[in-house]
């Protein structure tokens, strides 16, 4: 009987998981048509990469709620995206690579010192 609640459990997470991602993806492609059908000018220039952060930043935020795994390298690719949008946006020029090596650096410093081994 255990094995079929773990399985149950597994497969619901599963599910939990898919529709968190759909969902992530649904906003996303709504964002982007919007943005596309929108005459030039009506958004400011880097409004797609923030909304592009906040998207992977949320759905990693509701993994994180729902108790399912959440992925180090979309929430550098969030605050990436984030960061760049608003650079973007304030007409700061951000270097890509060198602020992807700098995020990923700090990431992995704080998987090392915070993340509880068993």
């Amino acid at each position: 009987m255990k094995i079929e609640v773990e399985v149950s459990e597994e497969r619901d997470e599963s599910r939990r998981g898919a529709r968190i991602e759909k969902s992530g993806w649904a906003l996303f492609l709504i964002m982007v048509g919007v943005l596309w059908m929108a005459p030039d000018g009506s958004f400011p220039e880097g409004l797609w990469l923030i909304g592009s952060g906040v998207i992977l930043l949320a759905v990693q935020l509701f993994r994180g709620l729902f108790g399912l795994t959440v992925s180090g390298g979309t929430l550098i690719l969030g605050i990436l995206a984030l960061g760049l949008g608003f650079g973007d946006m304030f007409g700061f020029s951000i270097p890509v690579f060198p602020a992807l090596l700098v995020l990923l650096g700090i990431y992995m410093l704080f998987e090392l010192l915070f993340k509880v081994r068993d």
